[in-house]
């Protein structure tokens, strides 16, 4: 979201002066999406405030994705794992509709979806989710991604958890590559 100053007088053009504060009191105080839609349909820059509202959706349904997968985190941490599950569906259907499938915040979904799986202990389902969270991952964020990291955790996890120790440790070993790379060395 940008925020531009525009001066279109000095301050001494008192005709303008007056014609801008009839505006700003017909918009609001309010420097938003909504706001410059209102302004733009207002100069009858009609395409321009289509656009604008086109945005202003968009990233709306993203703030309702992002709640999704709050939800869901906050589902899981209360051990409610079907709960979770809808809400990082919800959130994971969402991101793809408006950010594609290869973007960062897809791999997040696909991320909490594995760690809910695991929790279930639908390790299979775990895996899939988590490998495809890893490969989006892995095209989309630097190679010393906390998230990253993250991911190849829970990656470990779950094969610890099928008692396949060697893949494990392998994801052990990324995860911990990174974090001591990224974090202090007292972090814990």
């Amino acid at each position: 979201l940008w925020i531009a100053h525009v001066s279109l007088a000095s301050e001494d053009d008192y005709h303008l002066k007056e014609i801008f504060t009839h505006m700003k009191g017909k918009i609001g105080d309010d420097t938003n999406l909504d706001s410059l839609g209102k302004l733009l349909l207002r100069m009858d820059e009609n395409e321009q405030a289509r656009k604008c509202y086109k945005r202003m959706l968009e990233e709306t349904q993203l703030a309702v994705g992002d709640a999704q997968l709050g939800l869901g985190w906050a589902s899981l941490r209360c051990n409610n794992f079907d709960e979770s599950l809808e809400h990082f569906e919800e959130s994971l259907q969402i991101r793809q509709r408006i950010l594609g499938e290869n973007h960062p915040s897809v791999g997040e979904s696909y991320s909490f979806l594995g760690e809910a799986y695991r929790h279930k202990h639908n390790f299979e389902k775990a895996l899939i989710d988590l490998t495809k969270a890893m490969k989006i991952q892995e095209n989309s964020l630097p190679a010393d991604s906390l998230d990253l990291a993250a991911t190849y955790d829970t990656i470990a996890n779950t094969y610890t958890s099928l008692e396949n120790y060697s893949i494990a440790l392998e994801y052990y070993g990324k995860a911990l590559k990174i974090r001591q790379a990224k974090l202090p060395s007292d972090h814990p």
